[in-house]
Protein backbone atom coordinates (compact mmCIF):
# COMPACT_ATOMS: atom_id res chain seq x y z
CA UNK A 1 0.00 0.00 0.00
CA UNK A 2 1.38 3.60 -1.06
CA UNK A 3 -0.78 5.38 2.12
CA UNK A 4 0.82 5.57 5.14
CA UNK A 5 -1.92 7.25 7.21
CA UNK A 6 -4.20 10.15 7.19
CA UNK A 7 -2.33 12.44 9.50
CA UNK A 8 -3.40 15.73 11.32
CA UNK A 9 -6.09 17.65 9.70
CA UNK A 10 -8.77 16.95 7.46
CA UNK A 11 -9.42 16.24 3.87
CA UNK A 12 -8.62 19.79 1.61
CA UNK A 13 -7.11 21.70 4.82
CA UNK A 14 -4.30 19.72 5.42
CA UNK A 15 -0.79 21.17 4.89
CA UNK A 16 1.04 20.05 1.74
CA UNK A 17 4.07 18.05 4.02
CA UNK A 18 1.19 16.60 5.70
CA UNK A 19 -0.33 15.32 2.87
CA UNK A 20 2.79 14.51 0.72
CA UNK A 21 3.62 12.24 4.23
CA UNK A 22 1.04 9.76 2.96
CA UNK A 23 2.75 8.47 0.18
CA UNK A 24 5.71 6.18 0.32
CA UNK A 25 9.19 7.22 -0.60
CA UNK A 26 9.26 6.11 -4.09
CA UNK A 27 5.94 7.56 -4.96
CA UNK A 28 7.37 10.88 -3.42
CA UNK A 29 10.79 11.31 -4.75
CA UNK A 30 10.86 13.56 -8.38
CA UNK A 31 14.19 14.36 -10.02
CA UNK A 32 14.82 17.62 -10.22
CA UNK A 33 14.18 19.31 -13.36
CA UNK A 34 11.84 16.57 -14.05
CA UNK A 35 8.22 18.30 -14.72
CA UNK A 36 6.17 14.82 -15.11
CA UNK A 37 5.23 11.72 -13.63
CA UNK A 38 5.87 8.49 -14.95
CA UNK A 39 2.63 8.61 -16.32
CA UNK A 40 2.94 11.63 -18.01
CA UNK A 41 1.03 13.84 -15.93
CA UNK A 42 1.98 17.09 -13.80
CA UNK A 43 3.54 15.77 -9.98
CA UNK A 44 1.93 17.33 -7.25
CA UNK A 45 5.46 18.22 -6.19
CA UNK A 46 5.86 20.70 -9.18
CA UNK A 47 4.71 23.81 -6.94
CA UNK A 48 7.91 24.11 -5.49
CA UNK A 49 10.55 22.31 -3.51
CA UNK A 50 9.03 20.27 -0.72
CA UNK A 51 11.12 19.05 1.76
CA UNK A 52 9.34 15.42 3.00
CA UNK A 53 10.67 13.86 5.58
CA UNK A 54 8.33 10.60 5.71
CA UNK A 55 8.11 9.06 9.53
CA UNK A 56 8.54 12.35 10.72
CA UNK A 57 6.51 14.10 13.33
CA UNK A 58 4.23 17.02 12.09
CA UNK A 59 4.79 20.61 13.56
CA UNK A 60 2.32 23.03 15.14
CA UNK A 61 3.18 24.60 11.49
CA UNK A 62 0.44 22.23 9.89
CA UNK A 63 -2.04 23.81 12.42
CA UNK A 64 -1.26 27.18 11.44
CA UNK A 65 -1.65 26.53 7.46
CA UNK A 66 -5.28 24.86 7.97
CA UNK A 67 -6.24 28.13 10.19
CA UNK A 68 -4.69 30.11 7.38
CA UNK A 69 -7.43 28.19 5.29
CA UNK A 70 -10.05 29.12 7.25
CA UNK A 71 -9.54 32.55 8.14
CA UNK A 72 -9.46 33.15 3.94
CA UNK A 73 -13.04 31.56 4.17
CA UNK A 74 -14.01 33.24 7.90
CA UNK A 75 -12.74 36.74 5.42
CA UNK A 76 -13.98 35.71 1.71
CA UNK A 77 -17.16 33.94 3.20
CA UNK A 78 -16.92 30.17 1.84
CA UNK A 79 -14.03 30.78 -0.23
CA UNK A 80 -11.06 28.34 0.41
CA UNK A 81 -7.70 30.18 -1.04
CA UNK A 82 -6.89 26.81 -3.06
CA UNK A 83 -10.15 26.74 -4.74
CA UNK A 84 -13.31 23.87 -4.75
CA UNK A 85 -13.35 20.71 -2.55
CA UNK A 86 -13.00 18.07 -5.37
CA UNK A 87 -9.37 20.27 -6.50
CA UNK A 88 -8.37 21.58 -2.97
CA UNK A 89 -5.53 18.77 -2.37
CA UNK A 90 -4.21 19.22 -6.07
CA UNK A 91 -4.24 22.77 -5.48
CA UNK A 92 -2.31 22.55 -2.28
CA UNK A 93 0.38 20.61 -3.35
CA UNK A 94 1.19 22.41 -6.24
CA UNK A 95 0.65 25.31 -4.27
CA UNK A 96 -1.73 26.90 -6.30
CA UNK A 97 -3.67 29.57 -4.16
CA UNK A 98 -6.12 31.91 -5.34
CA UNK A 99 -6.28 34.97 -3.00
CA UNK A 100 -6.94 37.82 -5.38
CA UNK A 101 -10.42 38.20 -4.07
CA UNK A 102 -8.98 38.64 0.02
CA UNK A 103 -6.15 41.48 -1.47
CA UNK A 104 -8.87 43.72 -2.70
CA UNK A 105 -10.78 43.72 0.70
CA UNK A 106 -7.64 43.76 3.07
CA UNK A 107 -4.08 44.01 2.53
CA UNK A 108 -3.12 43.22 6.02
CA UNK A 109 -5.08 40.15 5.72
CA UNK A 110 -3.95 39.17 2.91
CA UNK A 111 -0.33 39.41 4.04
CA UNK A 112 -1.21 36.95 6.85
CA UNK A 113 -3.12 34.18 5.12
CA UNK A 114 -0.36 34.07 2.65
CA UNK A 115 2.27 33.51 5.22
CA UNK A 116 -0.17 30.93 7.01
CA UNK A 117 -0.47 29.14 4.08
CA UNK A 118 2.87 29.34 3.24
CA UNK A 119 4.27 25.70 1.45
CA UNK A 120 7.35 25.74 3.30
CA UNK A 121 6.81 24.92 7.04
CA UNK A 122 9.37 27.25 8.21
CA UNK A 123 8.59 30.12 6.72
CA UNK A 124 4.85 30.16 8.88
CA UNK A 125 3.88 31.93 12.11
CA UNK A 126 4.13 31.09 14.81
CA UNK A 127 0.67 31.39 16.96
CA UNK A 128 2.51 34.02 18.60
CA UNK A 129 3.34 35.83 15.36
CA UNK A 130 -0.22 35.39 13.62
CA UNK A 131 -1.92 37.39 16.88
CA UNK A 132 0.85 39.98 17.04
CA UNK A 133 0.04 40.56 13.26
CA UNK A 134 -0.97 43.92 12.19
CA UNK A 135 -3.99 42.52 11.20
CA UNK A 136 -5.12 42.45 14.73
CA UNK A 137 -3.53 45.53 15.67
CA UNK A 138 -6.08 48.05 16.85
CA UNK A 139 -6.56 51.67 15.42
CA UNK A 140 -4.14 53.07 17.82
CA UNK A 141 -1.08 50.86 17.34
CA UNK A 142 -1.37 51.17 13.52
CA UNK A 143 -1.47 55.15 13.87
CA UNK A 144 1.47 55.28 16.53
CA UNK A 145 3.41 52.70 13.66
CA UNK A 146 2.73 54.87 11.19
Amino acid sequence: SRLTGAGPGSVGWQAPEVMASRWSPETTSVKSGDSHSRNGQDSLFDGSPLDITVNSRPSRSVDIFSLGCIFHCMLVPGVHPFGEWFEREANIMRNKQSTNELREASLAAHDLVLSMISRDPSRRPTAKGVCEHPFFWNSQKKLAFL
